[in-house]
């Protein structure tokens, strides 16, 4: 017995150190209970719709670049119109350096001279606008000018017959009437709109 009684006195102190931390073990075990329950009513989360997430959030980034471009797009397009129906002598060197950039750019999808002056056509060029089925030019007739298709559809008729059609962007811009002036010849063809309206720039 008292041998015992000894061996439980050894034992209390490091008992009683044992019991002191359970409290706050049992506080964490419910809340981790908890959370369990939680994850457990929304239901398993699958690897497919995690990805779908990310998809998403993907997707919304690029549409508001996209979006951004558009704005920023119909910004500079609405500043070219401003500065091309300015009569010329009313442009400023701000507008025609504009214009020169612009002309620099299409000019790569263009049939444009090397040794073109941008700087001068900037200077004089005017926007023409034409109603469908309109001629800008007929075959035979004298040349006096050449135009930069900016907007809209051309078709190119020689001798009552198409031969192409010249489709054109603010981006993508055609020359046309170019050749009777190189050439100092009659037109070679006929121009006619065939799109809602087109717009061109006579030079």
């Amino acid at each position: 017995g008292a041998c015992f009684r000894f061996f439980c006195t050894l034992l209390s102190p490091p008992l009683g150190f044992c019991f002191l931390p359970l409290r706050p073990l049992c506080a964490i075990s419910g809340k981790k209970e908890a959370a369990r329950a939680q994850r457990a009513a929304r239901g398993p989360r699958s690897k497919a719709g995690s990805a779908w997430g990310v998809l998403r959030q993907r997707s919304r980034s690029v549409l508001g670049a996209a979006d951004a471009m558009g704005r920023e797009r119909a910004v500079r397009k609405a500043r070219y119109r401003q500065v091309l129906v300015k009569d010329p002598k009313d442009r400023t060197p701000e507008d025609v350096n504009m214009l020169v950039e612009w002309l620099r750019r299409v000019s790569a999808h263009g049939k444009f001279p090397k040794d073109v002056d941008f700087e001068l056509l900037a200077k004089v060029m005017r926007l023409q606008i034409f109603s469908p089925e309109e001629f800008t030019m007929t075959q035979g007739e004298a040349g006096d000018a050449f135009y930069i298709l900016i907007e809209g559809q051309v078709t190119v008729i020689q001798d009552d017959k198409v031969q192409a059609t010249l489709a054109s962007t603010p981006e993508k811009a055609c020359l046309f009437g170019e050749l009777a002036l190189l050439n100092n010849e009659p037109r070679g063809a006929t121009i006619k709109v065939t799109s809602d309206t087109a717009k061109a720039l006579k030079l």
